[in-house]
């Protein structure tokens, strides 16, 4: 949680990384919508948006699969970003 400038900002909370290879879940606000974010190895800063997810309007939980195929990749690293 973060309260700078006035704003409220709660960061949200990864709940699982990894479901299985490619799938992730975590808490945040309630009907507040997040970035998915990925890269495919750290020597590289440069981080691709996979898909936006918003957050469940009562439990705050938001979803996402990578629908790319986990067999065509040797590693994928996400983040999830405030817009």
């Amino acid at each position: 949680i973060d309260f700078s400038n006035g704003i409220l900002t709660v960061q949200p909370l990864m709940l699982s990384s990894m479901l299985t290879a490619g799938e992730g879940s975590f808490y945040g606000t309630p009907s507040a919508t997040y970035t998915i974010q990925y890269l495919e190895n750290f020597s590289t800063t440069n981080w691709l948006v996979l898909t936006p997810v918003t957050t469940d309007s009562e439990t705050g939980l938001g979803t996402f699969v990578d629908p790319t195929d986990p067999s065509t990749r040797t590693e994928r690293y996400y983040r999830i970003s405030i817009p």
